[in-house]
């Protein structure tokens, strides 16, 4: 579960808008395969509830973004949707509390003024909610909100990783990765030009997998095991050590 992925759980008839350019702004640092945005993000044929719920697990922060009508929206027989047990609000974020424990980070994300809320307005299963604290997003201010919250999950995500530095990586894994990054270099024909073809993050983000396939997957493979064919390690090792040395530091942290 604790591999950086971020959650956005969100009512559509509150917040739709909001996450949906909250979640645009979280895929440039963090990457599209790490924020989870419901609807967009499910395969199609997949199991709604079962993939919600899988996905959640995955995660390792759960962003909960309350307007203010999270608590008043009704459904069809004008009772509150929060106190129905099958509404899915309600289910993601008691899902995300019960985690908890785990390791799961609820940050509460209020937007469009919304005010912190109260107990006495949630159901038990989620009353804990309003007891953590909360980040808030001002239309006015959007991109310094923006940029604070970025900072925070860039502390929570970092901390994620450090924790599973020391994972193995087997036969299998060095395959697919090197595999990929192969034909990503290939199409660049030299290292120098990688940056100017796949742009700033797509090029962070090959030479951070290309330190973890060469550093520390060399530690815990057997040297027959790397894949040699295609365009995996045997194209890719041909990059220029150095290069990947110099270019990273100038990557890092740039937009």
């Amino acid at each position: 579960m604790q591999n950086g992925k971020i959650f956005i759980s969100y009512r559509q008839s509150d917040t739709q808008s909001e996450a949906s350019r909250l979640k645009e702004n979280l895929e440039e640092v963090f990457g599209e395969s790490n924020v989870f945005f419901d609807i967009e993000t499910l395969e199609p044929g997949l199991n709604f509830a079962q993939a919600i719920e899988k996905t959640i697990k995955q995660s390792k922060v759960v962003l909960v973004l309350i307007g203010p009508t999270w608590t008043e929206v009704k459904d069809e027989n004008g009772n509150l949707r929060l106190f129905n047990d099958n509404d899915w609000v309600r289910r993601e974020v008691a899902m995300a509390l019960s985690l908890n424990e785990s390791g799961t980070i609820v940050i509460p994300v209020l937007v469009k003024n919304a005010s912190q809320l109260s107990k006495d307005r949630l159901p038990n299963n989620i009353k804990a909610l309003a007891d953590v604290q909360w980040a808030e997003i001002s239309i006015k201010r959007w991109k310094t909100d923006v940029e604070n919250l970025i900072t925070v999950l860039k502390k929570i995500t970092q901390k994620s990783g450090a924790a599973n530095s020391n994972q193995k990586f087997d036969a299998n894994d060095l395959f697919k990765q090197s595999k990929e990054l192969g034909n990503l270099f290939k199409s660049s024909k030299e290292p120098k030009d990688f940056s100017s073809l796949q742009g700033i993050w797509k090029a962070y983000k090959y030479y951070i997998i290309a330190f973890i396939i060469f550093v520390i997957a060399i530690n815990s493979c057997a040297e027959e095991e790397y894949p040699y064919d295609d365009y995996g390690y045997g194209y890719i090792i041909d990059s220029p050590c150095n290069h990947l040395i110099t270019e990273l530091p100038a990557f890092y942290g740039k937009e």
